[in-house]
């Protein structure tokens, strides 16, 4: 097995037990008028702030992990539905062999 596979092996089974705990789901991804696509996926949404000054800005950081097994090659501005919520890619900040994870925005 190669280092890929066990990675994605180990990431599956980790979300099988995150999604029956009720933290990790299942979205649908499409790129512009494309079919839909079944994707796991992980969203993580936090405060974060900006500026270094005595008043720095606070506003919401939004991030999707898709997993690559089930979308080999995501695209900036497809959108991932989840939870019926639908997330749109606006920035890839990390990838491995066997998650992209996205800053996105709603809608």
């Amino acid at each position: 097995m190669s280092q890929q596979d066990a990675l994605r092996a180990m990431d599956a089974v980790i979300h099988s037990a995150m999604t029956a705990a009720g933290v990790a789901g299942s979205g649908q991804y499409q790129l512009g008028t494309g079919a839909d696509l079944p994707c796991r996926c992980y969203f993580d949404e936090s405060q974060q702030e900006f500026g270094e000054d005595l008043a720095p800005v606070a506003g919401a950081k939004r991030l999707l992990s898709i997993f690559l097994a089930d979308v080999p090659n995501p695209q900036r501005l497809a959108t991932v539905t989840l939870d019926g919520d639908v997330w749109t890619l606006k920035k890839q900040v990390a990838i491995d062999q066997s998650l992209a994870q996205w800053v996105v925005t709603n809608g």
